[in-house]
Formats: C-alpha cells, structure tokens, sequence
C-alpha cells in the first residue's frame, strides 16, 4: 500500500543518530519531528495493542446451521444471475441509465447481504448513490488521465477510493471524490506496482524512489520519463488542493508512507533473517502511514484521537492484506509475520491473533474508535471477518484441520462455496466481459457505470 519513494540522504533512517532537540529546529522541521514522534507512537501503540492479543482467543462467531448456509448460498447465487442478467441489459440509451445504475447498486447491497451478518442500517452507510457516484467519477477521471490504464490497475485505485469511504465515514465527511484524493489512489498503480516488479533492479526502484522523494518534499525534479510526468501531476493534484504551508501534515504524512515503502522493500530479500517483531513494524508502518495519508487527504488534518485509530486502522487493513497475500509472497520469497510463521507451522495462532486486533482496533483501540457508530463498526467487522475466512477456505493446507472446521462452523457458508466462488466470479467475469465488449463495443465493464 502507498507511495514507492526512498528516504534521500537528508531523511532521517532507522538507526540513524538521536535527533537535535526539538527546540534546536526551524519551524517547518518541528512541525515535521512534532508528526514523526505522533507516528512512532502510534506505532508503538499498534505493536502494544497486537501483543496484548496474544492470550485472547476471541470466537469468529456463532455456529451457522448446514440449512442456513445453503440458503445464504441459494440466495448469492440468485444475486449473482441478476447480477449478470443486469450487465448484460445494459440501456445504450443515456436517459435510462441512472435508473439501471440505481437497481445494480440494489443488488449489490443484496449480495453483500447474503455474506455479512451486518444489519440494514450499516448496509445503508456503505451502499449509497454518493459512493456509486465518486466511484463513476473516479473511473471517468482515470480514464481521461491515462486512457490505456489496465483493468488491474484500475481496480487496484478504486481499492483505495473505497478504503477512502471508510474513512470518510468514520471522519463524517461526504462520501466523495476530491482531485487530492483521486490523485493518491492513482498513485498506487503507478508507484506501489513499481516496488513489486520483479522485472526491475533495486537500484532502478531505488532511483525512481529518491526522484519521488524529492518531488513529495515540493522540490521540481525534473521527471525522466513518461511515468515519472504522470507522477508529477498526480503530486501536483494535491498540491492544488492543498497549498504546503497550510497543510504541513498531509505532506508529513505522504513521506511517511514513502519513507514506510521503502524500509518494506527489505521484505523482499529472501536470505535475510528476520523476527516476527521486525515484520511486525514494516506492516504496522506501511499500513498505518497510507490510511493516515488517506485520511489527512480527507481532512487536511487530524486530531490525536482522530490519528491514533486511523492509523491503526491501516495497520489492520496491510496484515489483513499481508494474510490475503501469502501464496504470492512465498512464491516470490516476500517476508511477512504470515510468510514466517507459514515456515514453522500452521498458521492458526497468528490469524487468531489478528482476529483478535481486529476487534480491539474497532471498539476500544482508542476514544474515536469507541465513539464510532456501532453500525458502521459492525459492518467492518462482518467484512474483515469475511475476508479471514475466504483466506482460509482457500489455503487450508496452512491451518490445521481442527481449526479449519472451527472456523467452518462460524461461516455464513460452506468453505466448499468459498473456495471456489472466486474462481467462479472470474469465469463469469470474462465471459460477461466479453459478451459486452463484442456486443456493446466498450473496453471494460467499469464503462458501464458511466
């Protein structure tokens, strides 16, 4: 998650030497050590919080009766063929569109309904015309920015965007699109992909790093290539919106997530040694430093309360991902606690550990996690735990059997159905995209929400 960006010479390091007192500083740079040292201890808390989770062995929920689970598959099944049964009835008259739009937002809602065990209200947060409209917004904006953008890289800004609307919520700000905000979602595709290519050098990915690097600190480096321009105007975006002296913290926070990438391309050396402890903080920091980048880049900036959960939040959010991962990255030899531990045993204790900070981050991490609407929280709740057992069903060989049958029983379906719908999804996914590509003469789905 974040921005690919090394620290350049003059950023301070992991080790490097104690800093000079604060007061020794120019404003600009007590402002900045005022947000590092907030970060650290945020961070610090996170690490707090995770270790204190080791002796909890919270429940994924109630047993789910064989009866009920068919039933909830009956019905994703059903919202699945109204699903498709929509795309493929897409209106090619503009006038009938929003109404069309407006059913498949319905519908969507359902099937998230028939998985999530969150009441209608929480739904309701989530599932709204505005969030549709940032979505289709965003797609348009992206597509003008750079027409050959893939459908991968497409997805993988409106993951973004969405995790944005999360924050949106918990900020109770509109669910809505701004330039800054369109501009860091792009950022992932064209600068976090850049860390994962396995077709370039570290010292290409290092290179590209420390031009960004200073470009974030508000330096006009000139761009090298094509890529490095796209870059540049996505930084430019939210320097619009956001002029530097008034919004010192959301450039504190974009070099936070920089500095955070970079110390993760570590994870990518499979001879190193590492501890759990050590993996821990790379997570923690990548995590953590995006969401707080996204919420600075909702509110221009926080309050202490209003950081210490979001950057928490994001924390949970990179090991749920990191969990998510973990085939990839012990095919391309990626270090993470998941990756570790998958090389000693099963992963039982660990997913139940992040079962367990999960829920501490949602309802006591902090005073603003208390105070969150219960519905909202919930919701969260019902799709993290999804997504645990999703990781589950389809990696059973990390986990033991008695686990994997605990789990099983708490689902909302059968690890059967689980495994295999993503699969499913994307056969259909093809074969409705190239039904309508031929038929409707359009390059991807995504054009038909506009």
């Amino acid at each position: 998650m974040g921005l690919v960006c090394p620290p350049t010479t003059g950023t301070p390091r992991l080790g490097a030497a104690p800093s000079p007192p604060l007061s020794a500083t120019s404003p600009g740079e007590f402002e900045r050590r005022v947000f590092d040292l907030r970060t650290k201890r945020c961070a610090a808390r996170c690490a707090a919080a995770w270790a204190d989770t080791s002796a909890l062995s919270p429940g994924f929920g109630a047993t789910v009766c064989l009866a009920a689970k068919l039933e909830r598959e009956h019905r994703a099944d059903q919202s699945l063929d109204q699903i498709e049964r929509m795309l493929r009835r897409w209106p090619a008259s503009p006038a009938k569109r929003p109404a069309w739009r407006h059913d498949l937002l319905h519908a969507l809602r359902g099937i998230a309904g028939d998985y999530l065990e969150a009441d209608a209200e929480g739904l309701d947060r989530l599932f709204t015309d505005e969030a549709l409209e940032a979505t289709r917004q965003f797609i348009r904006e992206a597509k003008e920015f750079a027409p050959a953008i893939a459908e991968k890289s497409l997805f993988q800004a409106l993951r973004n965007l969405w995790v944005v609307h999360s924050v949106q919520l918990f900020l109770r700000a509109p669910l809505a699109l701004s330039p800054a905000l369109f501009a860091y979602s792009m950022l992932y595709p064209w600068t976090d992909n850049c860390l994962d290519d396995l077709r370039l050098t570290r010292a290409e990915k290092i290179a590209f790093g420390d031009w960004l690097a200073l470009r974030l600190t508000g330096v006009k480096a000139v761009p090298q290539d094509l890529h490095a321009e796209q870059v540049c105007r996505l930084v430019g975006m939210i320097e619009q919106l956001y002029p530097r002296p008034e919004f010192p913290d959301v450039y504190h926070s974009l070099q936070a997530i920089h500095q955070a990438q970079m110390r993760s391309l570590e994870q990518q050396d499979p001879s190193r040694t590492w501890d759990e402890h050590a993996l821990l903080h790379l997570s923690i920091a990548k995590g953590g430093t995006s969401v707080l980048a996204d919420a600075c880049l909702v509110r221009g900036s926080l309050s202490d309360d209003e950081a210490d959960f979001m950057f928490a939040y994001g924390a949970l959010l990179q090991l749920l991902d990191d969990l998510q991962d973990l085939p990839d990255d012990l095919a391309n030899g990626h270090m993470t606690i998941f990756t570790r531990q998958a090389r000693f045993g099963p992963l039982d204790d660990v997913t139940t550990r992040l079962w367990a900070f999960t829920l501490t981050v949602l309802w006591s991490f902090s005073r603003f996690a208390a105070a969150q609407p219960g519905s909202l929280k919930s919701l969260i709740q019902d799709n993290f735990r999804l997504l645990i057992l999703q990781t589950v069903a389809r990696h059973r060989e990390f986990f033991t059997p008695e686990f994997v049958r605990a789990l099983e029983a708490a689902s909302p379906v059968r690890f059967s159905y689980l495994a295999r719908q993503e699969k499913v999804l994307a056969d259909r996914y093809s074969q409705v995209s190239a039904s309508i590509r031929q038929s409707r003469r359009i390059d991807s789905l995504f054009e038909l929400l506009d």
